[in-house]
């Protein structure tokens, strides 16, 4: 059983377009981990993902401005090994094929799904 206090200390980068759903992500990983950092689009997460080094990134793969494929690529050319989840609305691999990330999560998002792939793609 993971403590409290260590999820606390977990900083988290959320990326979605949906303002309905960044604000119903940001409620829930405000209420269970540490510093939450929320981006409309993948330019605004990148930039965000640079200035703060998060813990561990969820993103959603369709975006406006630069989509979550692209991101993920850039991030890891930054950090080759930085945990990455992607929340999609397709089951298939086709939407994100070319995207190495720790876990893919389909839409609607379940938050108790969320909070365990988080520890997971964090060793926790």
């Amino acid at each position: 059983m993971i403590d409290k206090e260590s999820l606390k200390r977990i900083s988290i980068l959320c990326i979605d377009d949906d303002e309905a759903i960044r604000n119903v992500m940001k409620a829930f990983l405000r209420r269970r981990f540490g510093e939450i950092y929320i981006a409309e689009n993948g330019k605004e997460g990148l930039e965000l993902y640079i200035k703060y080094k998060p813990d561990i990134v969820v993103t959603d793969n369709g975006m406006p401005v630069m989509d979550g494929v692209a991101l993920v690529k850039k991030i890891l050319e930054i950090d080759k090994d930085q945990p990455i989840i992607m929340t999609k609305s397709f089951a298939d691999d086709e939407h994100s094929k070319d995207c190495k990330v720790c876990a893919n999560i389909i839409k609607p998002v379940d938050a108790d799904k969320l909070a365990e792939a988080i520890c997971y793609c964090l060793g926790l």
